[in-house]
């Protein structure tokens, strides 16, 4: 079986699922990150300093599982639709792709930061990406949505972290387990297919 870590940067999520895989390909455009991915490399892991949505360097290869995180809410538009473009191309038909989109729009932490921008002198630049924009960039290029989960309802930032994080977590891994709170995470999590037919 093969996973393909697309924008891998510094190869947290495919130096913990290489040992799954027969074969790990790391992608990134960036030779610092790569280097340091390659440290705490698996024994089936690779890397490759290329950009995939330019030209075919995988030799038409396939994977049973591709993963992408914290990619698409920072690319721009064109760039998102063309990486989709591709990773349709390189996931097998029952494959999966797994990515998340990590500052969605709706979620609390973004509502509470647009409502207290409306009311400060300095106007900090809006960000995030809602989800109809992140879902509608998959399903227009040939995915489907198997599942998405929601983590991050709790309004945090690295700056300022809640005192108690096992009540935090108790919190967070109760909400998980709600659809209806999926909209309102920081970070949601995604399991995409190809469409079928």
């Amino acid at each position: 079986m093969g996973h393909l870590s697309f924008a891998c940067c510094t190869g947290r999520i495919i130096n913990f699922l290489s040992n799954f895989f027969s074969t790990s390909v790391g992608v990134d455009v960036s030779d610092n990150m790569l280097e340091v991915a390659k440290k705490n490399a698996g024994p089936h892991s690779m890397f490759l300093n290329v950009d995939l949505t330019s030209e075919k360097h995988l030799n038409d290869k396939k994977f049973d599982l591709i993963t992408a995180f914290r990619f698409f809410p920072n690319a721009q538009e064109d760039l998102r639709n063309a990486t989709a473009k591709t990773l349709i191309g390189l996931l097998k038909n029952e494959g999966l792709l797994v990515a998340n989109l990590h500052t969605n729009y709706g979620s609390i932490r973004l509502r509470i930061f647009r409502f207290l921008r409306f009311f400060s002198k300095v106007k900090a630049p809006d960000f995030g990406v809602s989800m109809n924009e992140f879902e509608k960039n998959f399903t227009d290029n040939g995915f489907e949505i198997v599942e998405k989960v929601g983590v991050g309802i709790f309004p945090e930032t690295e700056e300022r972290i809640f005192p108690i994080r096992s009540l935090v977590k108790f919190f967070e891994t109760f909400c998980m387990k709600l659809p209806v709170l999926v909209p309102y995470s920081e970070n949601i999590i995604y399991l995409f297919k190809k469409k079928s037919g």
